[in-house]
């Protein structure tokens, strides 16, 4: 109950314990809705990934076909995204 719409952010939340109820609505487009299609809520509960010193965000992935991935990381870095290569930009010739 922490964060509400897409690519949301939240803070400040308790993360703790073994599992986590992961809560969304997946939209529907107005064709959608014609073609009577509705909003619906839907959720899942999964074990939360081990948690290493240092892990403060938790990342949700939601993924086609109802999958959710759950990932720690030590910055606001997703552990699912490749990182940009900063120090090679910047270097000076």
């Amino acid at each position: 109950a922490f964060a509400h719409g897409g690519g949301s952010v939240t803070c400040c939340g308790d993360v703790s314990g073994d599992t986590a109820e992961v809560v969304w609505t997946l939209d529907v487009k107005q064709s959608q809705y014609e073609q009577g299609m509705r909003v619906e809520q839907r959720h899942k509960t999964m074990p939360l990934p081990e948690r290493h010193r240092g892990d403060k965000y938790l990342h949700v992935h939601f993924l086609p076909g109802d999958v959710v991935k759950l990932g720690w990381s030590a910055d606001a870095w997703s552990p699912y995204e490749t990182r940009p290569n900063f120090s090679q930009e910047n270097k000076v010739n």
